[in-house]
């Protein structure tokens, strides 16, 4: 059911392509909002945005690897010259690289698969929060929120 208030939203979902990811953009793509798919492949981006465009979704595929600054940056510049604005941004990229960490602890998992696991899970999404924000704040209902 396509909701009037949201119908120009436009929401960049990470980790769009498959699971959790995809169930969301399908939820917010079902109430109106244009969804663009952000995946590190974009065959499987773009993959699931045919699919749900065919369930009649607003859907795009943008090739996005968040731990990766060039792509971020062609991202803002896909979203600016395409959109000018983003009304929502989520974060939902994420990797678990070493199912050793369920039975392991810090000073038995490497410090490599430490290192891409935080790149991925929080450098990447807080550089791609960063680069995004001034779309954010395009939008008629962006806020920055800064604590002191």
């Amino acid at each position: 059911m396509v909701n009037s208030k949201l119908k120009n939203k436009v929401a960049l979902i990470t980790g769009a392509n498959k699971v959790l990811g995809l169930e969301m953009s399908r939820q917010l793509g079902q109430h109106g909002l244009t969804i663009l798919i952000a995946a590190r492949n974009l065959e499987a981006a773009k993959t699931a945005a045919t699919n749900l465009h065919n369930e009649g979704v607003s859907a795009v595929a943008i090739a996005l690897d968040i731990t990766d600054s060039t792509q971020i940056q062609s991202a803002f510049q896909e979203i600016s010259d395409t959109f000018g604005k983003l009304d929502i941004l989520i974060n939902n990229a994420g990797v678990f690289l070493d199912g050793d960490w369920l039975i392991s602890n810090a000073t038995s998992v490497s410090i490599n698969i430490i290192q891409q696991t935080f790149n991925t899970n929080f450098f990447g999404l807080v550089e791609l929060t960063q680069v995004l924000l001034p779309l954010i704040l395009n939008s008629p209902s962006g806020r920055n929120c800064q604590y002191v």
